[in-house]
C-alpha cells in the first residue's frame, strides 16, 4: 500500500514531463518508418562521376612505374646544341684560315698542313674553283668559292667564317699559302691576350694604316662579328686590287681600328726573306732577333722550306741547342731531321 501510494504521488507530480518523453517516443518511431534522408542530386552525380577518375589516376601511376605510357600526341622535345660547348658559350682558342688556290692545294697548302693542323684548333683551306675540277685534292677542310674575282676573296673568307664558325673560337689567324706559321708562338699569344680586346692585329704596310695580309692577320672574335655585320658595305667599297687595302677599309669602316702592332704587349712579328735558299742562310738568320721571334716568315716557296723551319722554330720553342750546320733534310713522312756536324 505504501509503495502504491509513493508510485501514484510521483506519477502526478511528474506526470507533464513523463507525457512529454512518451510524446518524444512516439513521433521518432513514425518518423523512421516513413521518412528518408534528403540528398541533393547533383551531389550524387558528381561523386558517381569522380570515382572512375580516382581509379583511373590510379592506374596510370601504376603503369608509368613500370613502362612508360603510350600516348598518340607526340610530346614536346626541347632542342639542344649538337655540342655542350655551345650551350656553355666555351669557345676554342684559335681558327686558321688559309688562302690558297687549286693549283697549290697538293702543294703549298699540303705543307702548312703537315706543320700546323695538328697544334691549332681548326684549319681551313680556301680556294677558288671552276667548273671543272683540275686536281684531285690530298687533304680535308677546304672550302671552294666560284666567284674568282681576287678583291673578293678576302670577304668570301670573313662571311664564311662568321656565318659557320662565329659562335666558335676566340681569334681567327688569316695568311697565305707562303707563308709559314709559327704556331706556337702565335698559340702563345692568344693565350696571354684578353677575349674582351678589339685586335686587329699584324704588320704595318708601308706608308698605310693597316694590316699586310701577306704577313698574316689575326682578329679577335668581336672584330669578326662586326666585319660580318658590315660585309655588304665591304664588299661594295672594295675599289683597290689590293686584298690588304680593302680588308683594312672594312675593319676601320666596321671598328674604327687601324692595324694594331702589339696588344697589351704582346707583337705579331712577321719576317720577310730576302733569300729563297733557305739552308744556306738559317744560320746567319738564327742570330736574328727578329727572325727567332717571328710569327711569320714569308715567302715561302719550296717545300723543304716549310719543314726547315718548322724543325727549326721546335728547337727554339724547347729551348734545345741549335746545330752549327744544316747538313740533312730528310723529307720522309712530313719530319725533318736537323744534326749537328
Amino acid at each position: 500500500m505504501i509503495l502504491l501510494k509513493l508510485s501514484r504521488k510521483m506519477i502526478s507530480s511528474n506526470f507533464y514531463l513523463l507525457l512529454g518523453i512518451l510524446l518524444g517516443v512516439c513521433i521518432s518511431c513514425y518518423l523512421d518508418s516513413t521518412c528518408r534522408p534528403y540528398r541533393d542530386p547533383k551531389l550524387k552525380e558528381e561523386t558517381l562521376d569522380l570515382q572512375p577518375v580516382t581509379r583511373k589516376r590510379i592506374s596510370q601511376k601504376i603503369i608509368h612505374s613500370n613502362k612508360p605510357p603510350t600516348s598518340s600526341k607526340e610530346p614536346e622535345k626541347l632542342v639542344r646544341p649538337h655540342y655542350i660547348s655551345t650551350e656553355l658559350s666555351i669557345r676554342d682558342k684559335l681558327f686558321v684560315g688559309v688562302l690558297t688556290s687549286e693549283d697549290k692545294i697538293n702543294t703549298q697548302a699540303v705543307y702548312i698542313n703537315k706543320t700546323v693542323t695538328h697544334l691549332v684548333d681548326k684549319v681551313k683551306f680556301f680556294i677558288t674553283v671552276h667548273n671543272k675540277m683540275r686536281h684531285t685534292f690530298n687533304l680535308t677542310g677546304i672550302v671552294g668559292f666560284t666567284d674568282s674575282r681576287s678583291r673578293y676573296r678576302p670577304f668570301q673568307m670573313i662571311k664564311y667564317v662568321g656565318d659557320t664558325f662565329m659562335q666558335g673560337y676566340d681569334y681567327y689567324f688569316f695568311m697565305n699559302d707562303f707563308n709559314y706559321l709559327n704556331v706556337r708562338e702565335l698559340k702563345q699569344l692568344v693565350g696571354k691576350v684578353s677575349v674582351s680586346n678589339d685586335v686587329y692585329l699584324g704588320t704595318l704596310v708601308d706608308d698605310g694604316s693597316y694590316c699586310n695580309l701577306d704577313a698574316g692577320i689575326l682578329i679577335s672574335n668581336s672584330v669578326l662579328r662586326a666585319l660580318r655585320a658590315n660585309l655588304d658595305w665591304c664588299i661594295n667599297n672594295a675599289v683597290s686590287d689590293d686584298s690588304s687595302e680593302n680588308l683594312g677599309r672594312c675593319v676601320y669602316y666596321s671598328t674604327k681600328l687601324e692595324c694594331q702592332a702589339s696588344v697589351k704587349g704582346r707583337f705579331l712579328s712577321s719576317y720577310k726573306l730576302k733569300h729563297f735558299q733557305l739552308e744556306k742562310h738559317l744560320q746567319p738568320l738564327s742570330k736574328r732577333k727578329e727572325f727567332n721571334r717571328a710569327v711569320v716568315v714569308y715567302p715561302i716557296l719550296q717545300a723543304k722550306d716549310f719543314h726547315i723551319l718548322n724543325a727549326y722554330f721546335s728547337r727554339v720553342s724547347w729551348n734545345l741547342p741549335l746545330p752549327l750546320h744544316l747538313y740533312c733534310v730528310l723529307e720522309t713522312f712530313g719530319k725533318v731531321a736537323i744534326g749537328d756536324s
